[in-house]
């Protein structure tokens, strides 16, 4: 019993510390975008890492969270700087590519997971979304900086 409670406060605690890490870092580059998609690739590895079921739900609300801070972030962003005759084309193509790319994703992932065991799949996404999310950094604080 002590034990479980003991890894619920662990838990808890590592879910404030994201949370404040993912607002301290929104605050301080001005580009939630960019923080949500770093937040999401470090809960991506967590998950791969995690020791066990609790510690990886709370690395999955961890991910659900910076998943929701992307997706408001850009479609906003999207929204100010497309203009609005262009608007439905630029979202048909972010929905196009997004969603029709998640079967390659998980064909990839089912690859990965073949050959390196059922955890390395989220180890690898976390790495290429962190590393996405790097090459992104600089497009997307000048597009913050751009409407400020």
């Amino acid at each position: 019993m002590l034990i479980v409670l003991a890894s619920f406060h662990a838990d808890a605690a590592l879910i404030v510390f994201s949370i404040l890490t993912a607002v301290s870092l929104v605050v301080a580059w001005r580009s939630p975008s960019a923080t949500g998609a770093i937040g999401a690739a470090a809960a991506f590895v967590g998950i791969g890492l995690a020791p066990g079921p609790v510690v990886v739900a709370a690395l999955l609300a961890c991910q659900g969270f910076a998943a929701a801070m992307w997706n408001v972030v850009t479609v906003s962003l999207r929204q100010r700087v497309v203009p609005g005759q262009l608007l439905g084309r630029v979202n048909s193509v972010y929905r196009m590519l997004g969603w029709g790319l998640m079967p390659l994703g998980a064909l990839a992932g089912g690859f990965v997971a073949h050959a390196a065991g059922l955890r390395a799949p989220y180890i690898v996404a976390g790495l290429l979304t962190g590393l996405s999310a790097l090459a992104a950094l600089p497009l997307l604080l000048a597009a913050v900086r751009q409407q400020d």
